[in-house]
């Protein structure tokens, strides 16, 4: 080794000791993913369920008591709506833009009661 470069040290997973979440998700939930057009849209909201199943959600809101709704800025706006059954399992309820919100969190109250 050089003089003049530093030694580092080993570098740590720092994903290594996290909790992964369980996500499961409804049939409604399932029908909107498929039926989306474009890949790229697919490819956002999956990257979206990866990021929330590794502990690390990103612009998550509480829309109803235990109903939570997390943004994915893209294109027309999508919302992925989900209740948490326990601190390590979250049910993906609904989905859909910002046209179809209202609906959207009606169907995803819906689904959460028969949860």
């Amino acid at each position: 080794m050089r003089a003049n470069q530093a030694r580092s040290a080993p570098t740590r997973c720092l994903l290594k000791d996290a909790l992964m979440v369980e996500i499961r998700h409804t049939h409604e939930f399932k029908l909107w993913l498929v039926h989306q057009r474009g890949k790229r849209a697919r490819g956002l909201v999956l990257a979206h369920v990866d990021r929330l199943q590794l502990g690390l959600p990103s612009e998550v809101d509480e829309v109803k008591p235990e109903l939570f709704a997390m943004r994915v800025e893209q294109g027309l706006g999508y919302r992925l709506y989900f209740v948490y059954l326990d601190p390590t399992t979250i049910v993906l309820l609904a989905a859909g833009d910002t046209r179809t919100q209202d609906r959207d969190i009606q169907l995803a109250s819906k689904l959460a009661v028969n949860i």
